[in-house]
């Protein structure tokens, strides 16, 4: 813990890498004898506040057996509490890093950070007037950002929070959640629990009438989703009847994204600095065949929201399926994001850039 006059001078770290300390650990639920989620709160080794957008992630890297493994955790703290950084963390079948966490992480441990990032956030300086936030399971991390930056600033704006879990035991946050609802007006909380236990909610699944009862006043919402796979392609599909305006569903997703591509097609692939000369199929990633081919760069989200995988293409054709938040300037100068992009041509790559 630092003092006040550390704190206060403290320099905003906002790019870059740092080493995080793990401060304190909340284990949040219990399945078979064993902690199933936990929340990790670190501050920087070194005095630092930490300024970012509510619902953004941070890019830890965690050493297991020698290797660093880089992943993406969306953040459950606010950034109205700029001291400290949290993230929520679920066992997941042959979950390596979420594993290693929640069975290895002390308070005491030090782990490599990059700076909070990603364009799934709160955009804080054209708040809507309400906001509907759709989360299961430790989707509701970044919901919970969000829900504690709008309420510790007072902002005016409606929260409609609509919270899918299997029990109440699994439900996280439990016991903050009832009591922003019960403490906050705007607040309005909506739980559907498969196996309801003694909290009010609505038992059973996620239905198509339950959730057109849920949405309210969609014309004036911004619309965030975040959770398992098979929950957030069900309700993006409900929603796609309910002519949204473009723009006003963002949703958070770290499964790798299915490219497709020619399986057939060969491609040369070099890597000059490091005298790499290699091949490349035409339905690989960029980021799979540097790593299958033993090269130096990072892969954690693996569906182009971290940027962690940034690259250069100096010579050749590659094709890009998004260009996250890389800004425009950089995509013009050739970088990609190799997790989510597919070569073409016979290609050159930079690293480390």
């Amino acid at each position: 813990m630092y003092s006040i006059e550390q704190l206060q001078y403290a320099p905003c770290w906002q790019q870059g890498t740092a080493e995080l300390q793990c401060v304190e650990r909340i284990d949040e639920t219990h399945a078979g004898g064993q902690v199933s989620a936990a929340t990790f709160i670190f501050q920087a080794r070194v005095p630092a506040r930490f300024n970012y957008q509510p619902g953004q992630f941070l890019l830890l890297s965690v050493p297991i057996d020698g290797t660093l493994h880089p992943r993406a955790y969306s953040l459950s703290s606010s950034p109205s509490r700029p001291y400290s950084l949290a993230i929520t963390v679920q066992r997941v079948e042959n979950g390596l890093v979420s594993n290693w966490l929640l069975d290895h992480c002390l308070p005491g441990q030090v782990l490599s950070a990059e700076a909070p990032t990603g364009d799934f956030h709160l955009s804080t300086q054209q708040l809507p007037k309400r906001v509907l936030l759709l989360s299961a399971g430790s989707g509701i991390a970044p919901m919970l950002s969000i829900s504690r930056w709008l309420l510790d600033t007072g902002q005016p704006v409606e929260i409609a929070f609509v919270h899918s879990a299997r029990s109440e035991e699994a439900l996280l946050f439990r016991d903050e959640l009832q009591a922003l609802a019960a403490r906050h007006a705007h607040f309005q909380l909506s739980l559907i629990l498969e196996t309801p236990g003694q909290l009010p909610c609505h038992a059973g699944r996620l239905t198509p009438p339950l959730f057109m009862k849920l949405m309210g006043n969609l014309a004036q919402s911004q619309i965030y989703l975040c959770g398992p796979e098979g929950y957030m392609a069900q309700v993006e599909g409900w929603l796609r009847f309910m002519h949204l305006a473009p723009g006003q569903l963002r949703k958070e997703s770290y499964a790798p994204q299915a490219l497709g591509g020619d399986a057939d097609a060969r491609y040369r692939l070099s890597v000059p600095e490091l005298e790499h000369e290699g091949e490349i199929a035409g339905h690989q990633s960029l980021l799979d065949a540097l790593q299958s081919q033993g090269l130096p760069i990072m892969g954690a989200c693996r569906n182009g929201h971290c940027g962690a995988c940034r690259c250069k293409v100096v010579a050749g054709e590659v094709k890009s399926h998004t260009h996250g938040f890389l800004p425009a300037s950089m995509v013009e100068a050739g970088y990609v994001l190799a997790c989510v992009s597919q070569a073409k041509s016979d290609v050159e790559i930079q690293l480390g850039v």
